[in-house]
């Protein structure tokens, strides 16, 4: 990965992190969470009259 010099550290501080994440799962959690929606709950619509009272429409 192309960089300056004076950015070594914080790209050491960036790479260390990520494989931190590896390591313990939470990569894989959220990736999981976001790219595949496992875990993701199904917004109910909301309470309506003309939906749930008068049964207008599905």
């Amino acid at each position: 990965m192309p960089q300056a010099q004076s950015n070594q550290a914080l790209l050491n501080y960036v790479n260390n992190w990520q494989k931190l994440g590896k390591v313990d799962g939470h990569q894989e959690r959220i990736y999981n969470y976001w790219m595949l929606g496992q875990g993701a709950t199904e917004i109910k619509p909301r309470w309506s009259i003309i939906r749930d009272v008068l049964h207008w429409v599905d």
